[in-house]
Order: structure tokens, then sequence, then C-alpha cells
């Protein structure tokens, strides 16, 4: 009785592992989505990201930015600059964030509150976009920017390259928004 009473409780934590993602804070991930792609785990969480930039950014931000309302600033069509990783641990399989780009692709936008980051994850692949700024921000999922920056990162920094992940600076600036590509953290079971 007692075994059978462990292995439903060790079923039970594997599959809350799976779908859990733990943030920059240590407490767990706010799951926004999770699903399966060809029989793996994929999902995307949201985190707080810790203190907001007091400067908003650079100042060039404002010359770039549209907003929607008050509120919510635009950054579809706004370029970042890349960045390659080239210390630490193996960086992601490509193909991996590719897989993630190809099925958030056509999601239109999303939003990423002031204070909060979004984490999505696949098999080796973590992708995380910060957003340090006062108010929210609101971006688009298609290739020529989410998905398009992700592939850019997953092939110009991937570790066959002898790199480890990347990342993306809104405006050059890590203060506003940044997105991030490098390997899932290795306590992180992704089935």
């Amino acid at each position: 009785m007692r075994a059978a009473i462990l292995g439903i409780f060790l079923v039970l934590a594997g599959c809350i592992a799976a779908k859990s993602m733990v943030c920059d804070d240590g407490s767990l991930a706010l799951p926004e989505s999770i699903s399966t792609h060809g029989g793996k785990l994929l999902g995307m969480w949201s985190c707080p990201a810790g203190p907001v930039s007091s400067s908003g950014g650079s100042g060039n931000a404002t010359d770039v930015i549209r907003t929607l309302g008050k509120e919510t600033l635009d950054l579809c069509a706004t370029s970042c600059t890349t960045h390659c990783k080239k210390s630490g641990d193996a960086g992601p399989i490509a193909s991996d964030c590719l897989t993630l780009a190809d099925y958030y692709a056509k999601s239109g936008r999303f939003v990423i509150k002031h204070g909060r980051y979004i984490i999505w994850a696949y098999q080796t692949c973590k992708i995380t976009q910060f957003n340090h700024l006062h108010r929210d921000i609101s971006y688009c999922y298609d290739r020529h920017n989410w998905a398009g920056i992700v592939d850019h990162i997953a092939e110009r920094c991937e570790a066959k390259k002898g790199r480890l992940g990347g990342s993306c600076d809104f405006f050059d600036d890590s203060r506003s928004s940044r997105i991030v590509v490098v390997p899932v953290d290795p306590g992180v079971l992704l089935r």
C-alpha cells in the first residue's frame, strides 16, 4: 500500500515538474499556456522581473516606439541588437528554438506587463523576453518580429558555432526590453 502511494506521488510529482518553470527569484512561474508539440512539452510562463528601470530605457526609445493607448508600448517593427554568448555551458539546439518560433509565429500579438518577463521553452531551448519598463509592452509573434529574432539568434548563436545562446536588446539598451535565447536550465524537465 505504502509503495503504491509513493508510486502515485512520484508520477504526480513528475507531471508537475514537467509543467513547471522556476523564475529567477526562485518562485514558481505562472503558466500562461502549456501544450505538446510532436509529443514533447511546449510552454509559456510569466515571472516578476525585479526592479523596473527608473530611466525607462535610453532616450532614443521615444523616437522609435509607437504607443497603443496610454500605457502600452508597441515594439512591433522595432529592431534590436543581437549579442552571442561566448562563455558558459552548451547552448540550446537550434532546431528546438526554431520549433518554438514556428509554433508561435502565427499567434498574433502578446503583451508583457510592466516589471515582468515571459519564458517560452521547448526541449533544450528557453526563450525569455523581459519588460523592465514602467509600462506594458506589446510585441508581435510573426517572422518580422519575435519569431524572426528567435530564428536569427538560434542560428547565429548556436552551440555548433561555438556560441552558447544569445540576446537581442531593443534600443541598444538591456534596461528596456530584451529577448534572451539560452539552454533550458538543467533542473527543468520538459517532457
